[in-house]
């Protein structure tokens, strides 16, 4: 283990030159900013808009497209490569390789190392971002095609299927459109590739931890912090498929903690590389605008986004988006085959690698809490990190089936698969979905009320439960007095709130926990007014006369006078889940209750063992 750590410390060295060697060789190609590709590549990001989702490509707002949640592009990151790529060195190339200066990043992006510029640069010397697009395609599709091939001869159809079901949980439609997500792609196919291909090659003297070092460094080096851990999760899994059955669990469990470490220090210590050289070559403090992007990206400042959300949100919020066709359907399939080979022939399930599987399936949760705030503001990629915890369930559904026939069949063998089964679905049909909908982005006005005087808006809700309703009030600096909010039905008050004055001081969007239950189809009233005011009074915000944003809301009322306008509110809905929902939350529930079984029957044939 000395050496190889021996040898880790060198090959790390040795990257690190490698490659600022490389940065700098690409820097003196005659490439800038004017360069015709580069110009017709800018123009066709500029195009498209920043955050488009395919198969529409195009963007006419500022904000996310919605139409596919997971297959958004990131428009704006692709042009920080072009034009950092095609920036001609204002000074010399070795300040531009640490500083990465580009039309996008005028002060530079220098806590990244930008690898990507080493690829990027001669290939615009002859291709434009179009062309790159149609490159990377076939790429991808010869890659995975690879895999598949190569696992079919050595493991068998099952295997080669779930090679597939990689690349089609990554939603190839998008990687293969954005250079942004492909670099993580290449590394973790390459290093995969090279543990299926030489197996036993790198099981020899320790080999396989320097490949994870390896794989670590090239993640740094090439990516923007994209989905990371996949280059670790993906080659691991394969590392733990093409493992003999034979080998010790605490082999296994060893190897892999092993090659987690190995990933991290390649990773982390490439990166701190750039920090330290960068700081020497640029002459400032680059170590701590680093470190600052670090605790930033962690959720551990306050006032940045994200920083009050818990954990378990990030955690739903990414994995909600395979609630997309890609993810249902192809774990989908999966099921049907578990379904279709527990009712086969039966027979003897191995559980020698579901401990090393579920141990590899937990990292992403790891990942999502540590770099809590980054995952969740950029949810609409970093969702794919979840595909190495998909991949590891699915792989150890697939190794327990693969046993040999027992003979003879017997009956029991159903009761656990269907005792499974219909938990994942009653469980999964408590699930609730919240939706919040407002048109608190209007532009409002104040109605004021004074005492006595009584403002109400009826209302029919989309759901029957709505845990609270948000209402904007306003009252002046040391106005005394309550004001008084009812929901009714017919003219019975359901809910009634007495909230101070001094509460909504200079305004607030105020939030009731109603908590109520209402009918469909029936119209109900909100009713507001003021007590103990004195002379003075409050206000509440509505839209301008004419303006009906919420098709819930009529006009308001005002002392019996119809006034042409709706209240500046919100209603937070629960309902039942939606379908795609509900089938996500049972593939998945049969995915895990499959593997914890088989960690239970691991345990008790191990302890069955122990006893003879």
């Amino acid at each position: 283990m000395v050496k190889t750590i021996g040898k880790g410390v060198l090959i790390l060295l040795a990257g690190i030159v490698i490659g600022v060697t490389l940065l700098w060789l690409s820097y003196l190609l005659p490439v800038t900013e004017e360069s015709i590709h580069v110009r017709e590549s800018v123009d066709q990001l500029n195009q498209e808009g920043w955050y488009p989702a395919v198969p529409l490509m195009r963007q006419d707002a500022g904000v996310p497209s919605g139409i596919n949640p997971g297959g958004i592009l990131d428009n704006f990151t692709d042009s920080i490569m072009i034009t950092t790529a095609g920036h001609k060195p204002d000074d010399s190339a070795l300040h531009q390789v640490m500083n990465m200066a580009g039309n996008q990043m005028a002060d530079g992006y220098s806590y990244y190392w930008h690898g990507y510029v080493a690829i990027l640069r001669p290939l615009l010397l002859f291709l434009n971002y179009a062309d790159l697009r149609v490159l990377n395609q076939l790429l991808q599709i010869s890659v995975t095609a690879a895999m598949a091939c190569i696992l079919y001869r050595r493991k068998g159809g099952p295997w080669a299927a779930l090679a597939l079901t990689v690349y089609g949980l990554l939603l190839p439609m998008a990687v293969s459109q954005a250079l942004q997500y492909s670099w993580i792609f290449y590394i973790s196919m390459i290093g995969s590739l090279a543990i299926i291909r030489f197996h036993d090659w790198f099981a020899k003297r320790q080999r396989v931890y320097l490949l994870f070092l390896i794989l670590g460094m090239l993640t740094s080096y090439m990516d923007l912090l994209t989905y990371p851990l996949f280059t670790w999760g993906i080659p691991v899994i394969w590392w733990i498929v093409m493992d003999s059955e034979d080998k010790p669990v605490k082999k296994q469990l060893t190897s892999v903690i092993l090659c987690g470490i190995a990933w991290i220090c390649g990773y982390g210590g490439f990166w701190m590389g750039k920090w330290l050289l960068g700081g020497i070559i640029l002459q400032r403090p680059l170590w701590e605008q680093a470190w600052h992007e670090v605790r930033y990206r962690a959720g551990v400042l306050p006032n940045t986004d994200g920083y009050e959300i818990s954990h378990l949100r990030v955690l739903l919020q990414n994995l909600g988006i395979y609630r997309s066709i890609q993810g249902i359907s192809l774990l989908g399939g999966w099921i049907v085959w578990w379904g279709f080979r527990i009712a086969g022939k039966s027979r003897i399930l191995h559980t020698e690698k579901t401990l090393s599987l579920l141990l590899t399936a937990l990292s992403p949760v790891v990942w999502y809490i540590v770099l809590h705030n980054h995952t969740y503001v950029h949810s609409s990629y970093t969702y794919r990190i979840w595909i190495v915890a998909l991949t590891a369930l699915l792989a150890s559904m697939i190794n327990s089936l693969n046993g040999e026939i027992m003979q003879p069949s017997r009956r029991r063998r159903f009761i656990v698969p269907i005792a499974i089964t219909l938990t994942s679905i009653v469980i999964a049909l408590q699930a609730k979905d919240e939706t919040y909908i407002h048109n608190g982005n209007c532009v409002p006005t104040q109605l004021d009320l004074n005492e006595h005087m009584e403002l109400w808006q009826d209302f029919t809700p989309s759901y029957q439960s709505i845990p609270a309703v948000n209402l904007l009030l306003y009252a002046e600096s040391g106005q005394s007095g309550e004001i008084e909010i009812c929901f009714l039905e017919e003219n019975q008050v359901l809910q009634k709130f007495t909230i101070s004055a001094s509460e909504v001081e200079g305004g607030k969007f105020y939030e009731l926990p109603t908590d109520l239950r209402f009918k469909r189809n029936t119209s109900y009233r909100i009713s507001i007014s003021g007590r103990n005011l004195g002379e003075g009074h409050i206000s509440v915000g509505v839209t301008d006369k004419g303006l009906y944003p919420l098709a819930e809301l009529s006009s308001l009322q005002l002392d019996m006078q119809a006034y042409d306008a709706q209240l500046i509110c919100g209603f937070h809905y629960r309902h039942r889940a939606e379908l795609r929902r509900l089938a996500l939350a049972i593939e998945l529930q049969l995915l895990l209750y499959w593997s914890v079984y088989l960690l239970w029957k691991r345990f008790l044939q191990k302890r069955k063992y122990e006893r003879m």
